[in-house]
């Protein structure tokens, strides 16, 4: 907890110097009113946090899930929400996310409820969180809400566990691909270039362009430089315009390879997060809401937030998704007009998302098998490029000496 130091006066104008642990200085000034001192200062006296400096000032997902699994059974256990969070606090090591709880922890001693607390936190909490737990709370069924957000987040979570792990090899490949091509055109084939030269004679093409392009890396690296950087600012100023925001969304849903994955993790996001809102009672137009604001396809974000106008204009829930099956196919649209007509949309739908969510990771594994085998050839014909450069001319001096 925060230490605070004080100076102030007690019974008989004795001047007291010291410092007090508490939760905030409000109740700092508590405490030692209670002790009969009247505070004349009060600083936090601020102290080298090493587990900030070992783990750093952010709060990921799994402190989040860690969080909800362990209060969700604290609070099963019989144990009431204050006492509860006031264990999370000294059982959770992050000290970013210690902050959080005590700030939860703060509010609700100050009778505020914990779904109201938690909107402080948009950056730590997901969007879903905050609405569910009020849910929670409404219905008195608090550990059974944070049982599923806890769920739903490890699988989401997972999922993007599974997409870096497939990620890892292709990239580490990539990087280390780059930096033999920078030696290559830097260093090898320079010092090679005098040789060719001394022996004369007629270079092959493999040689030629190799080494072409390291002259042209040697002499003009200043300006490949700046070209990259610049068109770097250029793509990323853009992504940050309405139109280009747009654009980078489509792009990512039909880009080769994996747009089909980034597609039906999106469904899977969509339909997951809807149906667990209103499987816990939240209004359906709140629910979309709260979806529209957790998808970050800004096409995808549209087409919800279209969904949302026509609920709120009577009209069917799935009427928007029909005008666009190149994003949801039909089966999705279809099965949202069966839930609504059954009164089970909730249901229906997160059976639709474990489908969807099986094919997201079936499409993962694919690419993976992919990339690899492709990843191991480009390596292995750059090498191959680089070896016909070197030693075709000289076989062909031995060839000649031959003669």
């Amino acid at each position: 907890m925060p230490k605070y130091r004080y100076s102030g006066i007690g019974e008989g104008g004795k001047a007291f110097k010291g410092n007090v642990v508490a939760i905030s200085k409000a109740q700092a000034k508590e405490y030692l009113k209670n002790n009969s001192i009247t505070v004349t200062s009060l600083s936090l006296v601020k102290e080298i946090n090493w587990q900030k400096f070992i783990y750093g000032d952010k709060v990921g997902m799994p402190e989040v899930i860690l969080f909800t699994r362990l209060l969700s059974g604290a609070i099963k256990n019989g144990m009431p929400l204050k006492e509860a969070i006031e264990v999370m606090y000294r059982q959770i090591s992050n000290p970013a996310m210690k902050n959080v709880i005590l700030s939860i922890l703060s509010d609700i001693k100050a009778g505020i409820d914990m779904s109201v607390s938690l909107e402080n936190f948009p950056k730590v909490f997901p969007p879903y969180y905050a609405p569910l737990v009020k849910a929670g709370e409404e219905i008195g069924d608090l550990p059974g809400v944070l049982d599923q957000i806890s769920s739903y987040a490890e699988k989401l979570d997972d999922i993007k566990k599974e997409i870096k792990s497939i990620l890892t090899y292709p990239i580490a490949v990539l990087s280390i691909g780059c930096l033999l091509v920078i030696v290559i055109l830097v260093k090898i084939i320079p010092s090679f270039k005098k040789t060719f030269a001394e022996m004369g004679g007629k270079l092959p093409l493999p040689t030629i362009i190799l080494q072409n392009i390291s002259d042209i890396a040697i002499n003009y690296w200043r300006i490949i430089l700046v070209v990259v950087c610049l068109v770097a600012a250029s793509v990323w100023s853009f992504s940050r315009t309405k139109k280009g925001k747009y654009f980078m969304s489509k792009a990512a849903l039909k880009a080769p390879f994996i747009g089909s994955i980034i597609t039906s993790l999106t469904i899977v996001n969509f339909l997951k997060t809807l149906s667990t809102l209103l499987k816990n009672g939240v209004p359906i137009i709140l629910s979309l809401t709260i979806v529209q604001n957790s998808i970050k396809n800004i096409v995808v974000k549209d087409i919800v937030r279209d969904m949302r106008n026509n609920v709120l204009r009577g009209f069917s829930l799935a009427a928007p998704l029909h005008q666009h099956e190149e994003i949801f196919p039909p089966s999705v649209a279809y099965a949202i007009d069966m839930g609504e007509k059954s009164g089970n949309l909730g249901e229906v739908m997160e059976k639709s998302a474990e489908f969807y969510d099986k094919q997201a990771l079936y499409e993962l594994k694919l690419l993976s098998g992919k990339i690899n085998p492709v990843m191991t050839m480009l390596i292995g014909g750059l090498v191959l490029w680089v070896a016909m450069a070197i030693y075709l001319p000289m076989f062909d001096m031995m060839k000649n000496a031959g003669h």
